[in-house]
């Protein structure tokens, strides 16, 4: 849209400013009614307690907002229904039980690794605002006109029930049922919201604006009025900023709205007393313009959160976009210094924790070819992608017919043979769906033979969108998977050096299948059987754990890098073992290190293990 001034000429831009122009206003309406009533909580609990149902809508396949307003709407009937008899002890408290248990029923399914990989998990908790779709514009427009719809024809009531409930009582009206419909429309904006800014921050679209118009006036239409603008200016604000700072959006927005209930004080402060100080006002006036405007400081090829792979490209060279710095080192392996390679994930970087910034968007809008892991590793890479519109392929290069299950219990992988190794599955029925990948461990790329398929769809992706270096593509992409037999060679050659009896692998995390399948080393277990960061250990597991590598004679525990060592040293102390730290196993190490490269990772990794379980 090149009639626009920068930063709104970014479609992913205008998308997020849309979706939060629709959704924050009527949040923030809706807000001063969840004020006045004293249901603060109930909000925050909608949000938060949403995630249940989310987690088992990414299980189940089925749209993730539905589990989502399913189990808000249910916390939110059972927090009115059950906290309606005062008799009992405070209302709030009985949101503090659901709450709770919600929460501890989200943990307890994400640890127990439903939902796959849980990528798209930690998405929702923390949204994906720059990876807003047309279609979630949509949504959003229904919900705003069904909102809006509600106030116009209901506001009056709600505000008078708000206001004096007993007088409302008295005039025939149910404060009871009226708080039950505004909880449904809560349930529905908020879980909507949570697409945005994440459920965990969902809420504070709704409270802080009316929080801030409820210091500068009692009335209450007025106040919805206020809180609907000044949601409004909170949205517009965090998204600019984001772009120009590249900080997570969501986070963004939801510092622009808790600024607001300061600088309503202050200005009620200053009414109040009489002083008004319009130089302090159009100085914060300008601060704030000078911080949202201007577009981003950064470009797509800058470092900061994304961050440039390989050589400096050459002019005229293809852009290109890989989601992890292993990817990456794949996609520069093959194009050369005919690909600029832009890297979402820097090195370093805990992927299932990864949050996509402004720049993420920024540089796949402005790619021809977005390279992605797969199998549910880097999935909000789907998003950017259908965000950003025609004109950007997307290429997933998971092999998906060597995908497996990954391993379940203490000392047997899922449909594992004795040694560790996961039942192949027949050519014609892979392990997991092509997109939706189902419950399948990611991490391939520890089995270099699966590397050169990927290799394979990289040169082939290439090639097509630039046929004019398809073959110096293909000359690359032959040279590479020459390199990654020979270290096949060199890394088998290694373990075979390991008595066959001292091949007993324990990690924090299930991420060595693939490794273990290929150089026959047994997987004994891992500390948290989960293939996601977002899991956690069970005291359960941990107890058989120790109980197998006591029984077996496991010689060490190895704990990955971007992993806290702390359970891995726990399990080590308990079953007599040494703790080895340092294996990589969804990112690579900064530019330079030894294990700044795929091939530098892998050796890295294998020599650690074998001379740690040597002893």
């Amino acid at each position: 849209m090149p009639f626009l001034p920068a930063p709104f000429d970014q479609p992913y831009l205008l998308r997020a400013l849309l979706e939060l122009a629709l959704l924050a206003p009527i949040a923030g309406a809706l807000g001063v009614l969840v004020v006045l009533r004293r249901q603060v909580f109930t909000a925050h609990a909608i949000g938060v307690g949403s995630l249940p149902g989310v987690v088992l809508a990414v299980a189940a396949g089925i749209p993730v907002l539905l589990g989502g307003v399913v189990a808000g709407g249910l916390l939110a009937l059972g927090a009115l229904r059950l906290g309606a008899d005062t008799r009992r002890g405070d209302p709030s408290a009985t949101t503090g039980v659901l709450l709770a248990g919600a929460i501890g029923v989200g943990a307890l399914l994400i640890s127990a690794g439903v939902g796959g990989s849980g990528a798209r998990i930690d998405g929702l908790l923390f949204g994906t605002l720059i990876g807003i779709t047309d279609a979630d514009l949509v949504r959003a427009a229904i919900i705003f006109a069904v909102t809006v719809i509600a106030l116009l024809g209901l506001g009056r009531v709600w505000a008078f029930a708000a206001f004096d409930p007993a007088a409302a009582r008295a005039a025939g009206l149910r404060p009871g049922r009226l708080d039950l419909l505004v909880a449904v429309l809560l349930a529905l904006v908020i879980v909507f919201a949570v697409e945005a800014v994440g459920a965990l921050l969902a809420s504070a679209l709704v409270v802080l604006p009316a929080a801030a118009a409820l210091r500068l006036t009692r009335r209450i239409p007025s106040a919805m009025l206020l809180a609907a603008v000044f949601g409004l200016i909170a949205g517009t604000a965090g998204v600019l900023i984001a772009d120009r700072w590249s900080l997570p959006s969501g986070v963004a927005v939801v510092l622009a709205a808790a600024a607001l209930w300061p600088l309503a004080a202050g200005i009620a402060y200053l009414r109040t007393h009489r002083r008004r100080s319009l130089a302090g006002l159009a100085l914060a006036s300008v601060a704030i313009l000078a911080a949202c405007g201007g577009g981003s400081g950064t470009t797509a090829e800058s470092t900061g959160s994304d961050t440039t792979a390989g050589s400096v490209p050459v002019a005229g060279a293809l852009s290109v976009v890989a989601t992890t710095p292993i990817v990456a080192d794949w996609v520069q392996a093959v194009g050369g210094d005919d690909v600029a390679v832009t890297t979402i994930i820097p090195a370093g970087v805990e992927t299932h924790d990864f949050e996509p910034t402004p720049e993420a968007a920024r540089a796949v809008d402005g790619a021809a070819v977005v390279f992605s892991s797969g199998a549910g590793l880097d999935e909000w890479a789907d998003q950017l992608v259908e965000a950003a519109g025609s004109g950007v392929t997307l290429v997933e290069l998971a092999p998906e017919d060597a995908l497996v299950a990954p391993a379940e219990e203490p000392g047997h992988a899922a449909d594992a043979d004795d040694h560790g190794h996961a039942a192949d599955a027949p050519a014609d029925e892979p392990a997991a769906d092509a997109h939706g990948h189902g419950d399948v461990d990611p991490h391939y790329w520890h089995d270099p033979t699966l590397v050169q398929q990927s290799v394979a769809a990289i040169a082939a992706a290439l090639a097509t969108a630039d046929p004019a270096h398809a073959a110096a593509y293909e000359e690359r992409a032959t040279a590479y998977e020459a390199e990654l037999a020979a270290l096949d060679q060199e890394l088998a050659a290694a373990v075979a050096g390991v008595p066959a009896d001292r091949r007993l692998l324990v990690t924090d995390h299930d991420a060595f299948s693939y490794l273990g399948r290929h150089y026959d080393i047994e997987l004994i277990g891992a500390a948290i059987p989960s293939t996601s960061g977002a899991a956690s250990a069970d005291a359960k597991t941990m107890a058989e754990l120790i109980d197998v590598i006591k029984e077996r004679g496991v010689p060490a525990v190895f704990s990955e890098s971007t992993a806290d060592p702390a359970v891995a040293k726990v399990l080590a102390d308990e079953a007599g073992v040494p703790v080895i730290d340092g294996l990589f196993a969804d990112t690579l190490a900064p530019v330079g290190d030894a294990a700044g490269t795929y091939i530098g990772m892998m050796r890295g990794n294998v020599l650690l293990i074998v001379e740690g379980l040597k002893g």
